[in-house]
Order: structure tokens, then C-alpha cells, then sequence
């Protein structure tokens, strides 16, 4: 999957042309049309970033042609990456109502204590 694949697919993925693409992220629209006009092989450093921050995916997903899944992450927390089956979770617990969070979170919980369980015995 190429650059401008990954582009098109994240512009439609968020409802943006290249105009609106422009004004959110701060890029120039003559930038943005670049890409697909003249190539995007000469792509400005601090640009490519800026793109990647906007969109919160990492940078060598966007750049490496041979990826095809490409990999999010929230540029505000820079060690955080996020698959796009974590993104689904993650938008799943933000729509449940108050019990089905509260039960997700025994769940996870309980995973917890146990894997805690399992290393405290393998120690002693």
C-alpha cells in the first residue's frame, strides 16, 4: 500500500478532502495536491510528521510501502501505539453504558490479579 493509498484511505476514513485536510492539519493545500501531482518522494521531514500527528499514525506505517495495515497511535502520549483492533475495543467501551464498562473492567482486573498471581509464584 503506497503513501497516497494510505492518504486517501485516512482522508476518507476521517470525511476530508484535500482542502479540509489543509485547513485542519495546517499543511499547505499546494503541499497536499503536490503529493499527488508531482509526487511525494521529496515530502518534507517536519511535514510527513505533521501529517502523521494528525492523523495519529506512525510514521514508518505511512512510509513503508510493503505495510498494509497502518498502525495509530495518539501523538499527545508518544510511547502509546494503538492497533486497529485496540481502536475498535477502545470506541466499543466508550459507546457501553455504565454496567458493561464496569464489567469490562472486573474483567480486565481479574486478568491482572491473576498474571500477578502467576509471576509472585514463579519468583518464590
Amino acid at each position: 500500500m503506497t503513501f497516497l493509498e494510505k492518504l486517501d484511505f485516512l482522508m476518507k476514513k476521517n470525511s476530508l478532502n484535500k482542502k479540509r485536510l489543509s485547513d485542519q492539519s495546517g499543511i499547505p493545500y499546494s503541499t497536499i495536491d503536490g503529493f499527488y501531482k508531482q509526487s511525494y518522494n521529496n515530502i518534507k521531514l517536519s511535514t510527513f510528521k505533521k501529517l502523521c500527528d494528525f492523523f495519529g499514525v506512525t510514521m514508518d506505517s505511512m512510509a513503508r510501502d510493503e505495510v498494509t495495515e497502518i498502525e495509530y497511535y495518539n501523538p499527545k502520549k508518544k510511547d502509546l501505539h494503538i492497533t486497529p483492533e485496540e481502536e475498535i475495543l477502545v470506541k466499543c467501551y466508550r459507546t457501553a453504558d455504565d454496567l458493561d464498562k464496569t464489567l469490562a473492567l472486573r474483567a480486565v482486573n481479574a486478568d491482572q490479579v491473576m498474571e500477578t498471581k502467576k509471576e509472585n509464584k514463579n519468583v518464590g
